[in-house]
């Protein structure tokens, strides 16, 4: 009897072991890892932080995304703790500076609302993912000149319009390298959403964001072209 029970044992073990094998996602290997940029701080800070002003709590995330967009080095950027945000991340630009003909006088707020339930579930890789969608704002707009910014905001009138803009900011974050990042944030609130039933949500982030399959796909694709 002890012999039938131990092989039913070993069984087990072996299938949940499988198991658990099967769910690891070989793309948490890219993710990057807090510890390893905090030890690189002060160089980051040397490289990105001309013109940005930072709450402590959010600047080792904030530097790494910004190590992604070297074009935004000379644009004023805020980073700041903000309670009243309802989103998790959003980028405003300064009022007074928002219809200036000057793109170089341009300035931008990056606000954070660390309240938000959801806020910490997310790892450091899914924070760097998201602020560099935030960041993809801001380099679009610092491309645009002053009737491309009056478009933008004529544009967020209409919901298809915004669905567009939207996904067209995560493919921005995509080609500048952050695909990994980008893919744990998305699948992170979409877990979220799924586990406490707000499937309504879940439907409407679908729509205005790339999920976090579609992330994956670019990923799969983008790995085989360069193979």
């Amino acid at each position: 009897m002890w012999r039938k029970q131990l092989v039913l044992t070993l069984l087990m073990f072996g299938f949940l072991s499988r198991g658990y094998t099967q769910h690891v996602d070989p793309l948490e290997e890219h993710f990057l890892d807090r510890d390893v940029f905090a030890a690189k701080i002060d160089s980051l800070e040397n490289h990105y932080r001309k013109k940005k002003t930072f709450d402590t709590e959010f600047k080792l995330p904030c530097l790494v995304a910004l190590s992604h967009y070297p074009e935004l080095r000379d644009i004023k950027i805020v980073f700041r703790h903000h309670p009243k945000v309802e989103a998790l991340v959003r980028v405003m630009p300064f009022n007074k500076y928002l219809f200036t003909r000057s793109r170089k006088k341009r300035a931008y707020f990056v606000d954070f609302n660390p309240n938000l339930e959801i806020f910490d579930k997310y790892s450091f890789n899914a924070m760097v993912g998201v602020i560099g969608h935030e960041l993809a704002h801001i380099s679009e707009f610092a491309g645009k000149g002053f009737m491309g910014i009056t478009g933008v905001g004529i544009g967020h009138i209409s919901k298809k319009y915004v669905a567009q803009f939207e996904r067209e900011t995560d493919r921005t974050a995509l080609q500048h390298g952050l695909e990994y990042q980008l893919y744990e944030f998305n699948k992170t609130v979409e877990d979220f959403l799924i586990r406490n039933g707000r499937y309504q949500a879940l439907e409407r982030r679908r729509k205005y964001y790339m999920t976090a399959e579609e992330i994956r796909d670019y990923i799969t694709r983008d790995t085989t072209a360069v193979r």
